[in-house]
């Protein structure tokens, strides 16, 4: 009781009024930062899951881990300029989120705004990283073009995957078809990061200099793709592509179990059956961390 009315009358206007004199930060559309990957950029992609693990918070499947905070701190700073760095489009009103959306992003500002303001700083430029959020939560979206934008580029390409080991990126489904040829490397599902020097190794080992990487694993992802990038790779963090894409083609907004695939915001989503996976996709692997 004594919580609830200290966050309405001191918690809550106080940051209301902190958020309207904030220098918020700028964020490229969508759009936006689709052509710079199709111009052969490289993207880390950061959400409340990122921000939560700087602070030292538990996301998802990935326990904190001081280093993980310090390495996800630098690459929010990176100044590559083949590295765009992603954040939310949540400051200027543009996105027209569905309710659950609308209201988590809301209230995560409020309640997190000192940090938000600790790691963004004023008046900042970001890329979009809700690229590969697209569906789900967003009511107003040029969905067909922007699935078009993705399928430039990688277009006749070899694209390889470095994604958990239930993640199944484009199997069941044609969201890689014009790819030239696909190879994965899987790691962990869960606490990817305990294994973070022996995947970026791995990568590097296996997949040629300057190649397509597409990475789908959590807050992982988003270190590995600073780090692939710096020595000659176009690193995507696209988590979450191939779950939005499923919900996408079978146009349902609610978030569901999706057969044979990972899906880490649903109840139960861990449990996966590996049942009728096709030959393609075991003979896709060439490491598995």
């Amino acid at each position: 009781m004594i919580k609830s009315i200290f966050f309405k009358f001191y918690t809550e206007p106080r940051a209301k009024m902190l958020y309207h004199f904030w220098k918020k930060p700028k964020v490229d559309d969508i759009f936006t930062t689709m052509q710079q990957l199709i111009d052969g950029k490289s993207i880390a992609r950061f959400g409340d899951g990122e921000f939560d693990l700087i602070n030292g918070v538990k996301e998802g499947f990935q326990r904190p881990d001081k280093r993980l905070g310090i390495l996800l701190k630098e690459v929010l700073n990176s100044q590559n300029e083949n590295l765009l760095v992603g954040i939310p489009d949540i400051f200027e009103n543009r996105l027209k989120f569905l309710p659950r959306a609308h209201n988590h992003w809301k209230w995560y500002k409020i309640y997190h705004l000192d940090l938000l303001k600790r790691l963004l700083g004023e008046n900042r430029h970001f890329s979009n990283s809700l690229i590969s959020r697209f569906y789900s939560d967003i009511d107003d979206l040029d969905f067909n073009r922007l699935i078009k934008m993705y399928r430039q580029i990688w277009d006749n390409k070899d694209v390889y995957i470095i994604e958990g080991e239930k993640t199944r990126i484009g199997v069941g489904n044609d969201l890689l078809s014009n790819s030239k040829s696909i190879s994965r490397i899987l790691a962990p599902a869960k606490n990817a990061f305990d294994k973070y020097d022996d995947i970026l190794n791995k990568a590097k080992e296996l997949i040629p200099t300057g190649a397509l990487i597409i990475l789908a694993l959590g807050p992982t992802a988003t270190i590995l793709a600073r780090d692939l990038c710096n020595v000659g790779y176009q690193a995507l963090d696209l988590g979450h592509i191939d779950i939005q894409y499923e919900y996408y083609i079978r146009g349902t907004k609610e978030k569901i179990n999706i057969p044979g695939k990972f899906v880490n915001e649903v109840i139960g989503g861990d449990k996966v059956d590996d049942k009728f996976l096709p030959k393609e996709y075991y003979s896709s692997i060439i490491g598995i961390v």
